[in-house]
């Protein structure tokens, strides 16, 4: 990826640290994840700490460009 450019935002490979226990009761109203899909083969886990699944429901989706969505997220469960 080249680098960025002043002023605007540029999504990069990272991946989200969130501690499980604030998913895990439900802290989070909201998640968005920015994804802008590379093969690059083996991979990471979004949520490596992840023990229990936590189904979410898709409460929007917007496209930057041909590449770059970014997708918001609620628990199923609300």
């Amino acid at each position: 990826m080249p680098p960025a450019r002043p002023g605007r935002w540029e999504p990069g490979c990272q991946r989200i640290l969130l501690p499980s226990e604030v998913i895990k009761h439900g802290l989070i109203d909201e998640h968005q994840v920015v994804v802008r899909p590379v093969l690059l083969g083996g991979g990471e886990k979004l949520f490596p700490d992840a023990k229990e699944r936590l189904d979410l429901q898709l409460i929007d989706s917007q496209t930057f460009d041909a590449r770059t969505v970014l997708l918001r997220h609620r628990s199923a469960s609300r």
